[in-house]
């Protein structure tokens, strides 16, 4: 047994290795047509109590470039922030990021995809030629756009072309690492294209110690394998191990109607076993 898991750690070791080995060769391109970056979560803001937030972490889970959990820093000065970004481009963004930041919140970065799986998952991560070249947008899920409107730029491009690179990265689950049950966690913030359920099941002792959740969820995601109402999918487990919905991003605390087509929007959760 004990030789198994020295494997195992072996593994995820040159992985980590094969990866910092190549991201600094990704450009990051995606912060020149996204003025929003950075400020993703800043709509919760009006919503949460931050008086707790000094003594307590923030976990970002799919971060991109780091640039959010640096605003959310800047905004609510935690103890720590842990950040997880497995993709390629993400990694060396993040690296990037946190290399210049000069605040005194100490961020830990973890080139890992969050999941139920521990021995490693494949990623899947948009062309150049697609989205944008949207990195932010890499998951667990294989693309499609079945649910896209008729006149969307992208429909039906993934029948022409290939519109996915595939490859794997090492994964671990929340509950997996005993550090992030050190000190309550004031916010999970999460945005995973699809993975946000799964992630959400694999963490309930992580999830007992956190105050809020912010995640970006809809309808008929363009993914596959992923429930066409995996949002209240969401709310219904949240609900079940005590979780409220405090606020939708579209200034309500209701969901959007489901009309059929590929709909995303951000929802926060507060634990309700956690207020004072």
């Amino acid at each position: 047994m004990a030789l198994k898991e020295k494997l195992k750690k072996i593994k995820i070791i040159l992985l980590i290795y094969r990866f910092t080995n190549k991201m600094f060769r990704n450009i990051n391109i995606f912060r020149k047509h996204n003025p929003e970056v950075g400020t993703n979560y800043n709509w919760i803001l009006p919503y949460i109590d931050k008086s707790s937030a000094t003594f307590s972490y923030i976990v970002e889970i799919g971060s991109r470039d780091a640039l959010d959990t640096v605003s959310l820093i800047n905004q609510l000065n935690p103890q720590k922030s842990f950040v997880f970004e497995p993709s390629l481009s993400g990694i060396s963004s993040c690296c990037k990021t946190i290399s210049e930041y000069k605040g005194n919140t100490e961020i830990i970065f973890l080139p890992f995809a969050v999941s139920n799986f521990q021995n490693g998952i494949n990623l899947l991560q948009f062309r150049e030629y697609v989205n944008n070249g949207n990195f932010g947008a890499s998951s667990l899920f294989k693309w499609h756009t079945r649910f896209h409107r008729d006149d969307d730029i992208d429909k039906g491009i993934e029948k022409i072309k290939e519109v996915e690179i595939n490859y794997k990265v090492p994964s671990i689950s929340l509950d997996s690492l005993d550090f992030l049950l050190e000190k309550p966690i004031f916010l999970l913030a999460m945005d995973t294209e699809g993975a946000e359920l799964s992630i959400l099941q694999s963490a309930k002792k992580v999830l007992k110690r956190t105050k809020y959740i912010c995640l970006e969820t809809g309808f008929n995601l363009p993914r596959e394998e992923v429930s066409r109402d995996v949002a209240n999918l969401i709310i219904d487990f949240l609900n079940q191990i005590g979780f409220k919905v405090l606020a939708v991003a579209n200034e309500s605390n209701s969901l959007p109607e489901n009309h059929g087509y590929f709909d995303q929007f951000n929802i926060l959760f507060e634990n309700k076993l956690l207020l004072s």
